[in-house]
């Protein structure tokens, strides 16, 4: 029992030893580096060093990063906002890199006297990256003056419902700004027409406009000029109540490569194609509450508009014809496959991957994407209570290319196990002669006893269809049932069944 006393004693005591050996080691380092390491820290954590000695009371004041989180504070954004500038002003570093503050979700930050003394004491040190969030929910009157006026600025991302003013005297000067995020923007300031000519670097734009949190007045259309020579990834949502009161977006970036667009209302052009987009994501949806419940306006007005509006965009799709990967989602007031034989658009020689939504003129839309190999179409959300023959399938008078020679991978979601859905994967599998895998996923709907027999039967009827590729894997998955490969041997059926 001693030795195990004096072994135990022993070891203790070598731990002390090296920790003191490890305390002296991290003492040791200079004070450039030790600032560095506290730099990587939110503010607070950082600052809580100051009490381990004299050496470590005023090493956090010379950090370079900024970042705090009061998101889940019960302090109003008041108190916050005061907080944080005391905070600032202990600091002795003349360079900050970054600045990041998130808020409670519901800050009030309506008035420009609760925000500017902040903001005016972090640009006071040239900082580099403004990560500031105010909440979803939150009205947030952004100090412009302040803000647009940088010369150090890299990166900018303000996120609440945002109000942004900028005074008349006041012009926007953002000379390295390289990436640029507004979220949300109550209306579309007419200082946007000519920000980007104040931005040369900018590489990374994300705007969001929610036009419907506030009313607006019924001026002419608003007008955004998004011409940016070196931009290269573009995301625009928009969300609008009126369909009469369009938007009208330009976009000239030779360099873009991604895009990304939620918007049902806005007109949208390209003043030159973007010859070097390689991924896009286009939706169309908008809000279904938004709609005319699916079916036309009366008023012919109405009905010339929509046309314009969905003939337009056909032809701003038609310049994405450089396009690697495309994900387009539509509605049916907004669906550009029915109207692209109308339209003289290219060929999409390079589109290799689509995801979309809706069946409606798809296959007669494939001649325009003779390379694709991989392709994806979910109709949960679009059309999935109607009848197949309701969604417009129906066989083309030719077999696309892609179809028969390059397609490798589809994926269908929302079929109903109806005949004319099985019709479909006939079609499917007996033209696409190259297919390696074709995954549907089955949604009947009926009891849930009857829906292990109904997925079973499907299962049987597709895997008893005749394939044009003899390497082709086929995956069924259903609320009861899953199903893959060459899985009926004599008559049998050979699968997983998932009970909950």
């Amino acid at each position: 029992m001693d030795y195990i006393l004096n072994v135990n004693n022993n070891g203790r005591r070598q731990r002390r030893r090296l920790n003191n050996q490890e305390e002296d080691r991290f003492n040791s380092l200079p004070d450039v580096i030790l600032t560095e390491i506290l730099s990587s820290l939110p503010i607070n954590s950082a600052a809580t060093t100051s009490v381990l000695s004299r050496r470590w009371r005023h090493l956090w004041t010379r950090v370079t990063r900024f970042e705090i989180d009061f998101s889940s504070s019960t302090k109003t954004s008041r108190n916050i906002l005061s907080i944080v500038g005391d905070i600032l002003q202990q600091l002795t570093t003349p360079k900050l890199n970054t600045f990041h503050l998130a808020l409670p979700s519901e800050s009030n930050l309506d008035d420009p006297d609760a925000t500017e003394p902040c903001f005016r004491e972090v640009f006071r040190r040239n900082v580099d990256e403004i990560i500031f969030n105010a909440g979803f929910r939150s009205f947030f009157r952004v100090p412009a003056a302040c803000v647009f006026d940088s010369q150090t600025l890299v990166i900018l991302k303000l996120i609440g419902m945002l109000k942004i003013e900028l005074p008349k005297n006041v012009a926007i000067q953002l000379p390295n700004l390289k990436k640029l995020s507004l979220c949300y923007l109550l209306d579309v300031p007419l200082w946007l027409r000519t920000m980007f000519q104040s931005c040369p670097v900018l590489e990374d734009l994300h705007l969001s406009f929610d036009l419907i949190s506030l009313p607006q007045p019924q001026n002419e259309p608003s007008l955004v000029n998004i011409i940016s020579p070196n931009l290269k990834s573009l995301e625009l949502r928009m969300n609008s109540w009126s369909h009469l009161e369009r938007s009208k977006i330009s976009i000239d970036a030779p360099k873009l490569a991604n895009l990304r667009i939620r918007d049902y209302n806005s007109f949208y052009y390209f003043l030159q194609n973007p010859s070097l987009l390689v991924n896009a994501c286009i939706d169309l949806k908008g809000d279904s509450s938004l709609e005319f419940n699916g079916e036309e306006p009366e008023e012919e007005d109405s009905r010339e508009e929509e046309d314009n509006y969905v003939n337009q965009m056909c032809k701003f799709f038609g310049k994405m014809s450089s396009v690697g990967s495309l994900e387009l989602d539509v509605k049916n007031r907004t669906n550009i496959f029915t109207h692209l034989h109308s339209v003289n658009i290219p060929i999409f020689h390079n589109l290799v991957r689509l995801k979309t939504n809706c069946l409606k003129d798809l296959l007669h839309s494939l001649q325009y994407f003779p390379n694709l190999e991989h392709f994806e179409v979910s109709l949960w959300l679009e059309d999935n209570d109607l009848p197949m023959e309701k969604r417009n399938w129906c066989t083309p008078d030719s077999v696309p290319d892609c179809l028969a020679n390059k397609l490798k991978t589809i994926q269908i979601g929302g079929l109903k196990g109806i005949g004319d859905d099985l019709k479909l994967v006939e079609y499917i599998l007996g033209n696409a002669m190259v297919l390696e895998k074709l995954c549907i996923e089955v949604r009947i709907k009926v009891e849930y006893e009857k829906a292990v027999w109904k997925e079973c039967m499907f299962c049987k009827s597709l895997f008893s269809l005749p394939k044009s590729s003899s390497n082709c894997e086929i995956v069924v998955s259903g609320r009861s049932v899953t199903a893959s490969g060459d899985v009926f041997k004599n008559e049998h059926l050979t699968c997983n069944v998932l009970l909950d």
